[in-house]
């Protein structure tokens, strides 16, 4: 693992002044109030103990473009901070706020700032270069933990090309170089807490949205989780959540791998049938070709029946909204398009206490969809209370 113990030293670049209240703001600039949000909860006693996780795509300056977001009245980053700000404060942050889409800029001229007067400590690390040894990318991941409710014991920076390549050589051996398909931008972000005298392990993901590679989405969560049960045994817990935007709905094989802890014949065999396929060495199955000289061939095969030992979990997870509400919010992204893709899981050393409940429908057609006056992002932030089993 790549370990870091504190946030990057970076630049501050000046910014125009925030407005401390949306009471500061020109009333045209106000057009709907934020939604009212409540805890619906699975038991009415609470605990000392219980803690909240707070999951949140905030969708990076850098990808707001006008056309787009044509109906958004202000795209500005001083405006959505402000909105961010006022939503944390309406809904309640909780101890631990996962965040994606976090630029580098934003990080530290606007949001560490604001979330170190209320408290806060910070992690932040941007996603990796498309390809390997490029440049960092434009945005990254984020956790802030209140310094008062929960102590660090060490931050985990998870790269998804380097767990693919682990798998790529435990099947080929080493010196069978990674097809230059499977690299990804992708991180996780993960911070070993102790709340009071417990150990939990959160970890963030913001996963690659391809209408084509989905099999690799799979075998992300897979590997993801695979190290969160490995960190959580090496600190003497079992206890881990696994939070972000996984950008696949829940009838797709990435939420049943991780409900279920298997993937159903049906969709495997849509995982067989896709087009993204990689040409492997040594193949070890009926499917492998013999050459003239008597060595092994290269044999191209489906993405998924190359990794399929990979596509298992140590646990099957529950899902924190679907325990409490019978199922998934009909919406967590609202822009363009509407779909479910921003979960919240926990393994099972772990109970649900509550989760807050996501706005109406037309809640959310106030200003034609997201992002609007009071809501910062197309995303929908999610939020659940736990408690040690």
């Amino acid at each position: 693992y790549s370990f870091i113990m504190a946030t990057a030293h970076i630049s501050i670049e000046e910014v125009s002044p925030t407005p401390t209240s949306f009471t500061d703001l020109p009333a045209q600039d106000i057009l709907c109030l934020y939604p009212h949000r409540e805890l619906v909860q699975r038991t009415h006693s609470r605990s000392d103990t219980d803690f909240d996780i707070l999951s949140y795509n905030l969708l990076a300056q850098c990808y707001v473009f006008k056309s787009r977001y044509p109906y958004t009245k202000d795209f500005s980053q001083n405006f959505r901070h402000q909105a961010l700000m006022e939503e944390m404060s309406e809904i309640g942050a909780g101890v631990v706020v996962c965040f994606q889409e976090v630029t580098e800029k934003y990080f530290s001229s606007l949001l560490q700032p604001a979330l170190t007067k209320l408290g806060y400590l910070s992690v932040f690390e941007l996603k990796l270069g498309k390809k390997a040894g490029a440049a960092p990318g434009k945005e990254g991941l984020a956790i802030f933990y209140k310094k008062s409710k929960v102590e660090l014991l060490e931050v985990i920076k998870l790269e998804l090309n380097t767990m693919v390549e682990e798998a790529w050589i435990e099947m080929y051996g080493p010196g069978s170089d990674l097809p230059p398909g499977c690299y990804r931008d992708t991180i996780s972000l993960a911070v070993v807490l102790r709340v009071h005298t417990s150990v939990v392990v959160v970890c963030t993901t913001h996963l690659p949205w391809s209408k084509v590679y989905w099999d690799v989405q799979s075998l992300y969560v897979s590997l993801i989780l695979k190290k969160l049960a490995e960190i959580a045994h090496i600190h003497g817990t079992d206890a881990y959540v696994l939070c972000g935007d996984f950008n696949r709905k829940p009838q797709y094989e990435l939420y049943q791998l991780v409900t279920s802890g298997k993937i159903s014949q049906t969709q495997r065999n849509l995982l067989m049938s896709s087009d993204y396929k990689l040409e492997v060495p040594n193949a070890t199955d009926s499917l492998q070709c013999v050459s003239t000289n008597g060595t092994l061939s290269k044999v191209t095969l489906p993405f998924y029946k190359v990794f399929e030992k990979y596509y298992t979990i140590p646990e099957p997870m529950k899902s924190a909204y679907a325990t409490i509400l019978g199922d998934e919010p009909r919406f967590t992204f609202f822009a363009d398009s509407q779909s479910c893709v921003d979960y919240i899981f926990y393994s099972s050393a772990l109970s649900i206490v509550s989760v807050l409940n996501t706005p109406t429908k037309d809640q959310l057609c106030s200003e034609t969809a997201l992002p609007n006056s009071v809501m910062c992002s197309d995303h929908i932030s999610l939020k659940a209370v736990f408690r040690f089993a």
